[in-house]
């Protein structure tokens, strides 16, 4: 089995352009359907199924009530992922976030733990548009480069973040090119690249 670990925001958004004109303002239809496409894409020619990473505090649909809890979540982010075009039948799960864990920089292990529970898996890509932390320097830079409001609890968790090197040669960062803010989230290159990864 193969998998592709799939983050939401900033990566499914669509461009500045698709956004502005867009018709529909459905909460399930909030995402860029060639965004889909290119998911949808990368499931054919590799056989990869999705995993969704989205670890945001508010509900899929974009309501803030509270903070949904992640089996609660799935269904709405399930139904995100079918409005733009991702074959309801190739998306089987979620990564738990634990309630202990910080938002995005617990991903890599909610990931490794998702793994760990799935001996099946044979390959995955990862397809965020944050740089996660792989090493142990990124470990570090976090404690550096961030205004954390509870930095207490930030140590705590630092203290047992480990760093996961082997996930690296899977990842694709999703971002656009240097200077193109307005460019679609996930791009033709990204998914050359996941289909390579998945494929080799």
């Amino acid at each position: 089995m193969k998998i592709i670990f799939l983050d939401f925001y900033g990566v499914m958004d669509g461009d500045y352009e698709w956004q502005r004109q867009r018709k529909s303002y459905d909460p399930y239809e909030r995402f860029d359907p060639r965004c889909g496409a290119r998911v949808k894409r990368i499931h054919e020619e590799t056989g990869a199924l999705v995993v969704i990473t989205s670890d945001s505090v508010q509900d899929c649909t974009g309501h803030w009530e509270g903070a949904p809890s992640d089996e609660q979540r799935y269904p709405d982010c399930k139904k995100l992922l079918v409005g733009c075009g991702v074959p309801e039948e190739i998306i089987i799960g979620y990564t738990y976030q634990p309630p202990d864990s910080l938002p995005v920089y617990d991903r890599t292990r909610q990931i490794k733990t998702w793994l760990d529970e799935h001996p099946e898996v044979e390959n995955y890509v990862i397809l965020d548009d944050l740089m996660l932390p792989f090493s142990e320097e990124d470990v570090a830079e976090l404690t550096t480069d961030r205004n954390w409001p509870d930095q207490e609890k930030v140590r705590r968790y630092l203290d047992q973040l480990e760093p996961y090197p082997e996930m690296l040669p899977h990842f694709v960062l999703v971002r656009p090119p240097e200077g193109q803010w307005r460019q679609d989230a996930l791009r033709d290159e990204h998914v050359e690249r996941a289909i390579e990864i998945l494929n080799g």
